[in-house]
This record gives C-alpha cells, sequence and structure tokens, in this order.
C-alpha cells in the first residue's frame, strides 16, 4: 500500500497543477509607451517578435522579475519590459480585416476612418454594441465585435 502513496501524491499534485491556470484571473494590459518591442523571452537581449503600438492590449500570463509574459490578439505568446505597459486602461485592437470609425454609435453614421487589422485605440466608453474610441482626439465609434480587448 505505501508503494502507492507516491503515485497519489503525484496525481494530487498533477490535478492541482493542471487546474490552477482556471482560477487565475487574467488581467488585460495596455501599452502605454509609443511603442513596445515584445520579445521572445524576459530580457532585453531576446529577439524582438513584434514591435506593438500605444494602446494595445495584451493579456498578462505571469511575471519574472520586471518582465510580464503576455498573450496577444492571436494568441501568440511574447514577453514585455513592465514600464512599458499600464493596468486598468481601456484600449482595443482592431481584429477584423477593417472596420469603420464613425462619428456616431450606428452604421448609418458619417465615417471617420477606414481603420485596419492591428491599429488600436483607446477605449472611453461603450453602447451597445458600439465601442467609443479616442481617435486623434476626437470621439469615434465602432462595432465591437470588430475588436479585441484582451
Amino acid at each position: 500500500m505505501t508503494r502507492n502513496l507516491p503515485h497519489l501524491a503525484l496525481a494530487a499534485l498533477a490535478a492541482a497543477l493542471l487546474s490552477w491556470p482556471a482560477t487565475v484571473s487574467a488581467e488585460t494590459l495596455c501599452v502605454k509607451a509609443a511603442k513596445a518591442n515584445l520579445r521572445a523571452g524576459p530580457a532585453a537581449t531576446h529577439r524582438v517578435t513584434w514591435e506593438v503600438p500605444r494602446n494595445m492590449p495584451l493579456v498578462e500570463a505571469t511575471r519574472e522579475g520586471e518582465w510580464i509574459k503576455v498573450v496577444d490578439l492571436d494568441g501568440d505568446i511574447h514577453w514585455v519590459f513592465g514600464g512599458a505597459v499600464a493596468k486598468g486602461a481601456r484600449c482595443a485592437v482592431v481584429r477584423a480585416a477593417k472596420t469603420s470609425l464613425r462619428k456616431e454609435p450606428s452604421a448609418k453614421a458619417a465615417t471617420l476612418k477606414a481603420a485596419e487589422r492591428y491599429e488600436s485605440f483607446p477605449v472611453t466608453g461603450e453602447k451597445g454594441p458600439w465601442l467609443k474610441l479616442d481617435f486623434n482626439g476626437q470621439p469615434a465609434w465602432a462595432a465591437a465585435a470588430d475588436f479585441w480587448r484582451g
């Protein structure tokens, strides 16, 4: 019977580890720097995997010192320096091929800009299925379904 105890302990440990990520709440971060280099590992010596603009949302996975392991809208994993991102900020990135930024929250409203995939914006509000965005200092509305917010 005592021979099975190590197996039972390993099984219990494995079950605990497998259930752990489900209990951790992922936090959305927004790039606060003008641009941020996402990297392959937690140091400036690792290769740059993607250079992203301000207001790009990223989901925090874990931390290692001053570096944060993050997931992007495509599900890819990168590392970012903690000083380049902010918690609690609201941002969104276009996940559709293109979307229209409009003057009002209506598909019939005038278009201010055709935004393309990977363009990111600060979010200033919501109204039904619409996001209110800051577009170069002026309010703009876009279909929330066309965006990823982390």
